[in-house]
């Protein structure tokens, strides 16, 4: 075999290392491989561009949290504490009321304060963006606000696709959401856990 052919078999068989490894795109100037998006062919693309736009956004909800003061306070956390107490005792589970550790204290307040500062900036989101807003189980989600929060780090360079075909999959995902778009009256971002437990939307977890 001529030196020739070995780089070219050398070559071949490195491609698909130099693809993984092609930068697609950049988020707050970390750079997203093909390789850590799980791209690799047309096939895949779509679910590639859902885990861009989850890093996208966790990334710029995280920076926005922080911008706005949104993070759950000592007495966000004290109010859910009574809303779950007082929710507890009408479910009647056959542990209510008994003692919660130190480690169960812990425990609760990590996965409440990432509910209440999840509800506070979707909140926020809605407040200063405004544009559609979904409703799921778990209340009303400001899809439009979502949105204009990512065109607005992209203009501002945070966020840059450079693989025209995925940036189209990474974006037509919104032009198809929410699946059930909440009237006007229907749009209500007060957290659940000051609303009173006979509201219909009290109990909402």
């Amino acid at each position: 075999m001529t030196w020739q052919r070995r780089l070219l078999s050398f070559l071949l068989a490195l491609a698909p290392c130099l693809a993984g490894a092609q930068e697609m795109a950049r988020i707050y100037d970390v750079p997203v491989s093909a390789k850590d998006i799980g791209l690799s062919d047309a096939a895949s693309r779509p679910a590639a561009a859902a885990t861009l736009r989850q890093r996208a956004m966790k990334a710029a909800l995280e920076r926005f949290v922080i911008e706005q003061k949104l993070q759950a306070t000592d007495e966000d956390l004290e109010a859910y504490g009574r809303w779950n107490e007082e929710f507890q005792r009408r479910q009647g589970p056959p542990d209510a009321g008994r003692p919660v550790t130190e480690a169960q204290a812990a425990s609760r307040k990590r996965v409440w304060s990432q509910w209440i500062t999840g509800f506070k900036a979707n909140r926020a989101l809605y407040e200063k963006y405004g544009g559609r807003v979904g409703l799921t189980k778990f209340g009303p989600e400001p899809i439009g606000g979502l949105e204009a929060l990512l065109r607005e780090r992209e203009k501002a360079g945070h966020l840059r696709i450079f693989d025209a075909a995925l940036a189209r999959e990474f974006w037509s995902w919104y032009a198809a959401q929410p699946r059930r778009v909440a009237r006007p009256e229907e749009i209500d971002f007060t957290y659940y856990w000051l609303r009173p437990h006979d509201d219909p939307h009290g109990a909402r977890r």
